[in-house]
């Protein structure tokens, strides 16, 4: 006898129950994968926040005439790191200068404390913030990473160069990110 073309029940069945396995373990790999690009993306994000903050400390730094933090070369980390810069927003910031002038006075005289702004950066409440105090005395403090910064430490090298360093508290444990960079102006 001539068999009909088709499946029979329970072959339909068979094929139905090994498709909606498939499709039941594919769903559930499919979410584990979007949580899984989520939490990267958030962890890339943060990482690129911690690299922009590392990159504007790091210019700044570049430009500094004088550290009060880390105050001299040393092997271990300083806490914290704080400068002074030529303040570029002064009015009379280049009609004043002589030939020799530095921001600490002509060739060994006394300095001018009108073109120089400290600058310091500092953990606070597991947030790093920089507080920068313009000539004159005004004061200003903004928040730079609001939360997750174990410590930010600072070394300055003999071959000029200085160390950054952000430890960042995670979900699972602390990273230490490393940063280093050649300073423009030696220390006097």
């Amino acid at each position: 006898m001539k068999r009909k073309s088709g499946l029979t029940i329970i072959e339909a069945m068979v094929t139905l129950g090994l498709v909606s396995v498939t499709l039941a373990l594919s769903a559930s790999l499919m979410r584990m994968y979007g949580r899984g690009a989520r939490l990267i993306s958030s962890r890339n994000q943060g990482f690129q926040a911690l690299e922009a903050v590392l990159y504007q400390v790091r210019s700044e730094a570049m430009g500094a005439v004088d550290f009060q933090t880390p105050a001299s070369t040393s092997a271990s980390f300083q806490p914290g790191l704080e400068f002074q810069r030529v303040y570029r927003q002064a009015p009379n910031r280049l009609t004043d200068f002589g030939p020799g002038w530095t921001p600490y006075g002509t060739q060994g005289g006394s300095g001018s404390s009108d073109f120089l702004v400290s600058i310091r950066y500092v953990v606070r409440n597991e947030g790093l913030d920089r507080d920068v105090r313009l000539p004159g005395g005004s004061f200003s403090t903004s928040t730079l990473l609001p939360q997750g910064i174990q410590a930010l430490r600072s070394r300055l090298n003999n071959d000029g160069t200085m160390d950054l360093q952000i430890e960042v508290k995670g979900q699972v444990k602390t990273r230490t990110y490393e940063n280093r960079f050649l300073r423009r102006v030696q220390p006097l």
